[in-house]
């Protein structure tokens, strides 16, 4: 084979060479390469699950909001049905007496209302806002730097505080 200048041991040497090379990369570059991107899809898979789940809270709470927004229509209505029957069986003689209660419960009624209205969109606000920033720290906790993350989850809670509104 020399004659054709093929030396058998550099042959050799290259293929040991060539094996070692092999096994090295294999070892330390294919398969951690392999195990990270199994651990990604993993916390991929962990993150989706937790934000459907936090969907479904938050659809939870708006359906809770709205059946609690109704009550308290229903229940404005009552009060202010109570005050027109009850200012309608007063008698003449006091028909002007009764009329400013009536009408002074009618605004106690509304301000009461209202009052409750405002405390309760506030809870819910807090409420959708706690969860909303539950799942931006989750997803961003896995993915993103602390100065992104703070000015995300910052922006997430003015938008939604404003859509709120």
């Amino acid at each position: 084979m020399e004659k054709l200048g093929i030396d058998a041991q550099l042959i050799v040497l290259q293929a040991i060479n060539f094996a070692i090379l092999l096994y090295v990369l294999n070892r330390f570059l294919y398969k951690p390469v392999l195990g990270m991107l199994a651990k990604r899809k993993e916390q991929i898979e962990h993150t989706e699950k937790v934000q459907k789940e936090l969907e479904v809270k938050v659809k939870n709470l708006e359906t809770d909001r709205e059946a609690m927004l109704t009550e308290t229509k229903i229940e404005s209505q009552k009060i202010l049905e109570d005050a027109r029957t009850m200012s309608e069986k007063i008698g003449e003689s006091v028909k002007a007496d009764a009329k400013k209660r009536a009408d002074d419960l009618l605004l106690k009624a509304k301000a009461d209302i209202a009052r409750e209205r405002e405390q309760l969109k506030d809870s819910v606000k807090d409420e959708v806002a706690k969860v909303a920033v539950e799942v931006a720290q989750r997803v961003l906790e896995q993915t993103i730097s602390d100065d992104q993350r703070e000015k995300i989850t910052s922006s997430a809670v003015d938008n939604f505080v404003n859509d709120a509104k």
